[in-house]
């Protein structure tokens, strides 16, 4: 047994990667109780999206703002629709945002370099448990993890996109939203 975790461990280093086919980054550097977090919108607010509301195949609702001037990353990445990951969580908890949300430190964001038509199938992907049991052998961690690591994510095998498969995936994550 402890061979085959070897031989799945050299398969999986000679894959390209999530780090290698996406850009990805961690929200603003702000707590919850930061005093640039608003209770209500504003003409020059944001949505602020954060880790409790971002949950596996769930459209986050924000209940925080944002001032746009209090925001440190590139606006530019935040307009693109992301794939959103909660970094607490004892398993990958992946959802879509297509708002230009602003994120916390307590979610990673991540799209594709290319390839973005099939946004939809990487959050499947990295809500399975195959990507879960990926992510442990990884990790190293022989336990249910609490807390996701960038590093990591950005290790895990990213999908053959060009797989036959990869448009119906799309097409069933896309539809497992819209009945939210």
């Amino acid at each position: 047994a402890e061979q085959e975790m070897l031989d799945l461990q050299q398969k999986l280093h000679n894959q390209k990667t999530f780090g290698e086919e996406c850009i990805l980054w961690r929200g603003e550097e702000i707590g919850k109780r930061s005093s640039c977090i608003h209770n209500t919108p504003s003409s020059t607010s944001l949505p602020l999206i954060t880790g409790g509301e971002t949950k596996k195949y769930k459209i986050p609702t924000p209940s925080k703002w944002i001032n746009i001037s209090d925001i440190a990353k590139s606006l530019e990445k935040y307009s693109q629709p992301k794939v959103l990951i909660r970094q607490v969580g004892n398993c990958i908890n992946a959802t879509i945002d297509i708002s230009s949300g602003i994120i916390t430190q307590s979610v990673y964001a991540l799209y594709p370099s290319k390839d973005k038509e099939y946004i939809y199938a990487l959050v499947g992907v990295l809500n399975s448990k195959l990507f879960d049991f990926f992510y442990r052998i990884i990790s190293g961690d022989k336990q249910m993890f609490k807390r996701i690591i960038l590093e990591n994510v950005k290790l895990l095998p990213y999908p053959d996109m060009m797989s036959p498969y990869i448009p119906i995936l799309d097409k069933l994550v896309k539809a497992f939203f819209s009945y939210e």
